[in-house]
């Protein structure tokens, strides 16, 4: 019974330490120390919070980019709007995922590539699309890797 007791004491010393104590003092060490860097250098206009210094430029600054890039690939005039997710990638830049809506915007694009009827592959990137979560969550959806495979495999009967 003392050994549990001894157990119980130092993993509740232990969990308390580094997982509570450390953290708050380091916080509070930085907030003394760098006040603004420590938040995320916040950029306040109006009371409000519009950004942060350190990536705001730069984002900005890709995602025009990434903009010029999508309306050239699919022959979309200067103003036109594109998609969010074309434009800004997923933390990993990995997501296998993309809107419906951006996946209907490149249907032209990827029919004249296959050589493909794009009433054709607009129909198949429908039937592919995934709903929102529970019917309430977030956007539909298209898994572009299970997408590709279709076009494949219909490419291949033709």
């Amino acid at each position: 019974m003392k050994q549990l007791k001894i157990s119980f004491i130092f993993f509740a010393a232990m969990s308390l330490f580094p997982g509570l104590l450390y953290p708050v003092m380091m916080t509070l060490a930085a907030q003394i120390a760098f006040p603004g860097k420590a938040n995320g250098s916040l950029i306040i206009a109006d009371g409000r919070i519009v950004g942060s210094a350190l990536v705001n430029k730069k984002l900005i600054d890709r995602v025009a980019k990434q903009a010029v890039i999508v309306r050239k690939e699919n022959n979309l005039p200067a103003g036109a709007e594109i998609p969010a997710d074309l434009v800004l990638a997923s933390g990993s830049g990995l997501d296998p995922h993309i809107s419906l809506e951006s996946a209907l915007l490149q249907t032209p694009r990827i029919a004249h590539a296959r050589g493909m009827d794009a009433l054709v592959v607009t129909g198949l990137v429908e039937k592919s699309g995934e709903k929102q979560y529970f019917g309430l969550f977030g956007n539909s959806f298209v898994n572009v890797l299970e997408l590709n495979l279709a076009l494949d495999a219909m490419s291949t009967r033709r």
